[in-house]
């Protein structure tokens, strides 16, 4: 499992950082590790699992 930065997610899957905030709004979006205040980290495993299923 590698943590990917917000930006990597979006690289991955080619959308734009404003689709994926629109996602994450509706709780359509892999779940996120917060690992400080201000950084979050996504899993790359439920990532794959995400695309996946859609």
């Amino acid at each position: 499992m590698k943590l990917l930065k917000l930006n990597e997610v979006c690289e991955l899957l080619n959308i734009s950082r404003s689709s994926a905030y629109r996602l994450i709004s509706k709780n359509d979006f892999p779940p996120k590790i917060q690992i400080s205040e201000r950084t979050v980290r996504y899993s790359s495993d439920d990532v794959c699992n995400w695309v996946e299923k859609k």
